[in-house]
């Protein structure tokens, strides 16, 4: 008889190669469990800082005074540049809300003839970007490409400052697609508590002039032109290089392109944000926006800071990374993890030619809406009081801020958003340089005095934007006047009696 001779399956092969990899290694976890408990119980100490050098700037100017910064970075081969002027939505006309911002936007739609189809062709045919767009305090044009295309997205760079078109059905579409963008701002209860909140802080100056609807459908493509012609100036702007270039290289292309670039006329009067006529809130206000329906309920807390070279501003930094800033931040840990009323709450600290703004809140359960609110004022008034922050609280938060310092600076965008900065508020040259040793200089009692200084939890502006109906029952319980507004920050009736 022949035998029969059985092959065992994939299936049986694997199973037979995995149990003797489990005996094999069962002796060895056996010995080694002792001496593995006694190193799990000992964690390891931190790692020492490793050194981070900034990347300087080398500084050039061309012909007609535009200064020229360039910041090497060979590791990849692509060239960012980017020109930043002074003007921004600050700028804006009274009655013109939005013309800074359409008019930057429209750079792209068209230049040298060629429609928006044809400038997108053109970028991509050399592999690259280009962007252009306004802030409140700055606008910004710029191309990136590869290094060896780098003279072509120049000649782009140079037809969106020099020859824009403004062709009209490319501003028929942008101008119906801002009327909408408005519309749907009013329906967003984070953009309905930003406008409340703006208008609050800023009035009708600055910041607090919003965008409406009325003011996009009268704007023109002859506002547009005349407003670029206005405001692009060579002795308001600055250009800023990052990536796989040096100055000696770009330098020359540049002046071939923009070195008789000249400005229409003396410059525009353009008044500078008043801080004397911010509105005045010498009591804690609850301004409150009704959104039938809403679940939850979007709050904001804020109030004015000092300036951004004030000679507490790391020191308040830090002090907010601790309260509000940070992931295990107290703010986040009290309301998101203790009381799981909320995703996330945090705070932070914005910086403009005003001074600077202290902001925290987030997106709660709406039945603890007032609840949210009393805990972040008790936040407020214990961390002025009986419960300073700590060393260790302190010591984590600035762990935290310098340990993931470097990291954004991987990207030359990160880098040249930094230095438009500098430029644009005048600060001092060393000024993002020193930051890590102005940061490991805060001590806790530092920190805690600027939290004295600044964090006064009298006078805030809380905006509340969620269902009237539901939550106004529970926001009268706080004692604190409450001002129903509608989207746009404007009061719809005066605050109730006594209140």
């Amino acid at each position: 008889m022949r035998a029969h001779r059985h092959t065992p399956t994939a299936r049986a092969r694997s199973a037979l190669f995995a149990s003797l990899a489990l005996l094999l290694t069962l002796p060895l976890a056996r010995s080694a469990s002792a001496d593995e408990a006694a190193w799990r119980a000992s964690p390891p100490a931190p790692l020492a800082p490793r050194p981070f050098q900034l990347p300087e700037a080398a500084r050039g100017q061309l012909s007609n005074g535009v200064e020229v910064w360039v910041v090497e970075n060979h590791e990849v081969p692509i060239t960012f540049v980017a020109l930043n002027l002074k003007t921004g939505s600050w700028a804006d006309p009274a009655d013109r809300p939005g013309l800074a911002s359409m008019t930057l936007g429209m750079l792209t739609e068209g230049a040298a003839g060629q429609n928006n189809a044809a400038f997108a062709r053109r970028m991509k045919a050399i592999g690259g970007e280009a962007w252009s767009g306004a802030g409140l305090d700055t606008s910004q044009i710029g191309v990136s490409a590869l290094r060896r295309n780098l003279p072509a997205a120049l000649d782009a760079l140079a037809d969106m400052v020099l020859r824009p078109d403004f062709p009209a059905d490319a501003w028929a579409v942008q101008q119906k697609t801002s009327v909408q963008n408005v519309k749907a701002a009013r329906q967003d209860p984070g953009s309905i508590a930003g406008r409340v909140m703006a208008v609050q802080l800023y009035g009708p100056q600055y910041a607090g002039r919003l965008s409406q609807e009325a003011a996009y459908e009268a704007m023109s493509t002859a506002e547009l032109k005349a407003f670029w012609v206005s405001q692009a100036r060579p002795d308001e702007a600055v250009i800023l290089v990052g990536g796989d270039t040096t100055l000696a290289e770009v330098l020359p292309l540049l002046e071939a392109r923009l070195g008789a670039w000249k400005g229409a006329g003396a410059a525009p009067a353009r008044p500078a944000p008043q801080a004397a006529a911010l509105p005045k809130h010498p009591k804690t206000t609850i301004f409150l926006a009704d959104r039938p329906g809403a679940t939850q309920s979007t709050v904001r807390v804020s109030r004015f800071v000092g300036e951004r070279l004030a000679a507490d501003a790391t020191a308040l930094e830090l002090a907010n990374e601790a309260l509000g800033g940070a992931f295990t931040s107290r703010v986040n840990m009290n309301l998101r993890e203790a009381k799981g009323w909320t995703y996330g709450a945090r705070s932070s600290i914005g910086y403009t030619q005003l001074p600077g703004t202290w902001s925290a809140g987030g997106n709660f359960v709406r039945d603890h809406t007032a609840d949210a609110i009393s805990e972040l004022l008790r936040e407020l008034r214990e961390v002025r009081g009986p419960r300073p922050l700590t060393a260790d609280e302190l010591a984590n938060a600035k762990g935290g801020l310098l340990g993931g310092w470097p990291l954004p600076f991987e990207q030359p965008g990160h880098l040249l958003g930094e230095l438009a900065s500098t430029w644009r508020y005048s600060l001092p040259a060393d000024h993002l340089r020193t930051w890590p040793e102005r940061m490991r200089a805060v001590t806790p009692e530092a920190a805690n005095a600027a939290v004295q200084q600044n964090l006064v939890d009298e006078g805030l502006v809380i905006v509340v934007v969620g269902d009237a109906t539901v939550i106004r029952p529970s926001l009268d319980k706080l004692g604190l006047p409450i001002v129903p507004v509608d989207t746009d920050g404007a009061p719809l009736a005066a605050a109730a009696p006594g209140r």
